[in-house]
């Protein structure tokens, strides 16, 4: 048996591609007429080799109108490629999109006729949204590793216990339980935060502070660091008194005066939602309510973009700008993200 260039699953994938998009395409020669793919897939890591898969194979075959790029949220890539890459598919210069399902709530593309789940989805969810963004008339939804018929029936299901006015509350009792929804944990103008005034892009809030703070001084500085370093305390243990990060004009520091202003007039109990909260201690309480604040200051200077990811102009110049913080000592934890069959050789292997 010979290694070949393509998996039986990826080659699968392809000849999907193939049928689908091809055909779509060669009914009118203009870009923006052929249909569009969406393949999502588990990891942000299997994005870019997927895409890269697809551009080779239809190049290799002379495939017209296939071509693929990949889109993912969070740090891995920047707000303009993401921008970029999205215009383009939504445009039909790129017939086929890779992504993961953190971006598919926000994929609203006319004629997307194919939806592709690569690997296996666990939600009810995933299923109703992933059906959701094959918006063309006649669109098809291919599953690779779960059963349509049984997720069809999951959902139908969700459908009859939603109807079931016996199953479920009141319309006084759903009232009461949405305004606890709608108002818990807020404070207008303080908590959550908004960087865009339209509320379309991610919001900062005390639960993704922390991910948001960490992922921006990691990927602007290229290392790994202890958050411990980046602070000043009151004593070992004590409150926080100042906190600095890394930008494109140097080290920024937020101190505690500022933060305490920030959150004046604004009780504990409004702020902290019971079923997310009822286990930090106050010390990371007070952390949280410091990196928000700190987060909030980041997006209003320019540093994060709207999407609470580092700006460009942050990824060019902070390294530069900023000394090299110290390595973390102690133990270290590497953890595997693949399955274990993905790693067998004959997993590949075509048979003979």
């Amino acid at each position: 048996s010979v290694i070949p260039d393509y998996s039986k699953k990826a080659m699968a994938l392809l000849e999907v591609l193939e049928k689908e998009v091809v055909s779509a395409s060669s009914q009118d020669g203009s870009f923006s007429a052929h249909l569009r793919a969406i393949v999502f897939v588990e990891q942000i890591a299997l994005t870019y080799p997927l895409a890269s898969l697809i551009n080779k194979y239809s190049s290799q075959h002379n495939v017209s109108h296939l071509n693929a790029s990949a889109l993912s949220g969070g740090s891995s890539m920047t707000e303009f490629t993401r921008e970029q890459n999205l215009h383009e598919f939504r445009a039909g210069k790129i017939s086929v999109l890779v992504c993961t399902s953190a971006v598919e709530e926000g994929l609203d593309v006319d004629r997307c006729g194919v939806v592709v789940r690569f690997n296996r989805f666990t939600t009810t969810k995933s299923h109703i949204q992933g059906k959701g963004r094959a918006r063309a008339e006649n669109a098809n939804v291919y599953y690779f590793e779960n059963d349509p018929d049984d997720e069809e029936s999951k959902a139908s299901r969700l459908d009859a216990v939603a109807e079931d006015s016996d199953a479920g509350l009141s319309s006084d009792q759903m009232a009461r339980v949405l305004d606890h929804l709608a108002t818990e944990g807020r404070h207008e103008g303080v908590h959550p935060y908004y960087p865009d005034a339209t509320r379309t892009a991610p919001q900062i809030n005390l639960y993704n502070c922390v991910k948001i703070f960490d992922s921006y001084v990691k990927s602007v500085l290229k290392q790994e660091f202890n958050p411990e370093d980046l602070l000043e305390r009151s004593g070992s243990d004590g409150p926080i008194l100042k906190l600095k990060y890394p930008s494109e004009l140097g080290w920024q520091e937020i101190v505690a005066e500022d933060v305490n202003k920030w959150w004046q007039g604004v009780a504990s109990d409004q702020i902290w939602q019971v079923i997310r909260s009822e286990n930090m201690t106050s010390s990371e309480k007070d952390k949280r309510r410091f990196l928000h604040y700190t987060c909030v200051k980041m997006s209003q200077a320019g540093h994060l973009s709207k999407w609470n990811t580092p700006s460009q102009a942050a990824l060019t110049r902070s390294r530069i700008e900023c000394d090299e913080l110290p390595a973390p000592s102690g133990p270290c934890t590497l953890r595997n993200k693949f399955r274990p069959t993905s790693l067998r050789l004959d997993y590949a292997r075509s048979q003979e």
